[in-house]
């Protein structure tokens, strides 16, 4: 629009100066008005109120720059005439008119620019302001986008970071099953051979009643470490428990009834050999040795 606003201005300052005549600067003032209206009105069609306004303002420069020109042509035309001259100063009064006319227009003209300038200057601070909150809204938007942008990366990191997390335990978990797994075989294998040994261990002792004491002791250093675990498997380990508490005890009787620990072990081999169990043969052995 500005090209063809331009386009239209050259044209009919070239065709005015070309022409020299009051009626070619008539036209082209007429054609100039009619050029900046038809590009205002575009404008504001278009909603472009800012380019409207620059649009009147620089068409009615362009109309009064011509309408300069067209005074200074009345005002040379009037210099040559002789106003003693009947006809010539008929002319020189009707040229003063016609200058008087445009005169007036000028200052129409200026004031009506002199009010766009004013006009166009407010416009341009609105515009500033808008186009600077604009802008800010741009920032304020680029800035928000791309804290999104992070955050969402920084999501995608954290949700790998939790499967890795997750997998690992999931892992561990494998782990920690397998091994359980394998501690519960290694028990059941342990105490399968702990009563294994139990039961040839107390064959033994039945066989051999002579070797009793040194398999008890064998046999209470073995179970001192598992008691818990083989609670209650038989007669047996009872036996050997109290065996074991006997040995234990047959120094301080010994000390105590002037009697040898091997005299203690025979007499209680010898009450076994009676029939006596070992809770009753311990009880016994303390009250043979009291005197009478």
């Amino acid at each position: 629009m500005k090209v063809q606003n331009e386009m239209a201005t050259k044209i009919t300052v070239d065709t005015v100066q070309a022409a020299k005549s009051i009626s070619a600067f008539r036209n082209g003032i007429t054609a100039l008005t009619n050029s900046w209206k038809a590009n205002e009105i575009a404008y504001r069609t278009a909603g472009d109120s800012l380019n409207a306004l620059k649009s009147r303002y620089e068409g009615i420069g362009n109309v009064i720059e011509l309408q300069k020109q067209k005074i200074d042509e009345l005002k040379n035309r009037q210099e040559g005439l002789d106003r003693t001259n009947k006809d010539q100063a008929n002319t020189w009064l009707k040229l003063e008119k016609d200058i008087q006319t445009a005169t007036r227009q000028l200052a129409s003209y200026e004031a009506q620019q002199k009010g766009l300038e004013d006009s166009l200057k407010n416009l341009n601070k609105q515009y500033e302001k808008q186009k600077k909150e604009l802008d800010e809204l741009v920032d304020k938007t680029n800035e928000t986008t791309e804290k999104t942008i992070k955050a969402s990366e920084t999501y995608k990191k954290q949700q790998i970071r939790l499967n890795e997390i997750a997998t690992a335990i999931a892992k561990a978990k494998s782990e920690i099953k397998k091994l359980q797994d394998e501690m519960d075989k290694l028990n059941l294998r342990g105490i399968q051979r702990i009563v294994s040994f139990n039961d040839k261990l107390s064959e033994k002792i039945k066989s051999s009643r002579k070797k009793l004491i040194d398999y008890t002791v064998k046999f209470s250093t073995v179970l001192s470490g598992v008691t818990p675990i083989i609670k209650g498997i038989g007669a047996a380990a009872e036996a050997t428990k109290n065996v074991a508490k006997m040995q234990a005890e047959s120094k301080e009787m010994s000390v105590q009834y002037g009697v040898s620990q091997q005299k203690i072990a025979d007499g209680y081999q010898e009450l076994v050999k009676r029939g006596y169990s070992s809770l009753q043969a311990l009880g016994s052995m303390k009250t043979m040795l009291q005197p009478v």
